[in-house]
C-alpha cells in the first residue's frame, strides 16, 4: 500500500543522501588537491583553469541555476507542510478535546470565537 511505497522511498533517498555525501567528500577532496576552495566559486575556478572552452562552465552554471531552483521550490514545500500539519495538529486536538489553540493573541484580543467546547465534550 501507500505506507509500503513511502517506507521504499524513504529508503531510496536516504542511500542517495548517503551517496551524494560520498561524491561531495570526492569533489572537495579534489578541489583541495587542486589548490581551490570547496564552494561553487572553487568549481568555477577549476572549470576557469581545466576547461579549453566554455562547455563544462555552462555545463556547471547550469546545474548550479537547477540546484537554486531546487532549493526554492523545497522551501516552498516545506512551508506548505508545515502549514498542513499545523492545522492536522489543531483538527486531532479538537477532536481529542485537548485544543492547545492559543484563545488570545500578543494584543489580548481573542483569536477564536464560540463554543469552547471539544467534540469529544460535546
Amino acid at each position: 500500500g501507500t505506507a509500503e511505497a513511502l517506507e521504499g522511498v524513504l529508503g531510496d533517498k536516504n542511500r542517495l543522501i548517503v551517496r551524494l555525501t560520498h561524491l561531495g567528500g570526492e569533489r572537495d577532496a579534489a578541489l583541495l588537491r587542486a589548490g581551490c576552495s570547496t564552494d561553487s566559486e572553487g568549481v568555477r575556478t577549476l572549470l576557469l583553469q581545466q576547461a579549453g572552452d566554455d562547455e563544462l562552465l555552462d555545463l556547471w552554471t547550469a546545474v548550479t541555476e537547477a540546484g537554486r531552483r531546487c532549493r526554492e521550490k523545497n522551501r516552498a514545500n516545506g512551508g506548505l507542510v508545515e502549514v498542513s500539519l499545523h492545522a492536522v495538529r489543531q483538527a486531532l486536538g479538537v477532536l481529542r478535546g485537548a485544543d492547545e489553540t492559543p484563545l488570545y493573541g500578543p494584543a489580548g484580543r481573542a483569536l477564536a470565537e464560540g463554543n469552547s467546547r471539544s467534540l469529544a465534550k460535546a
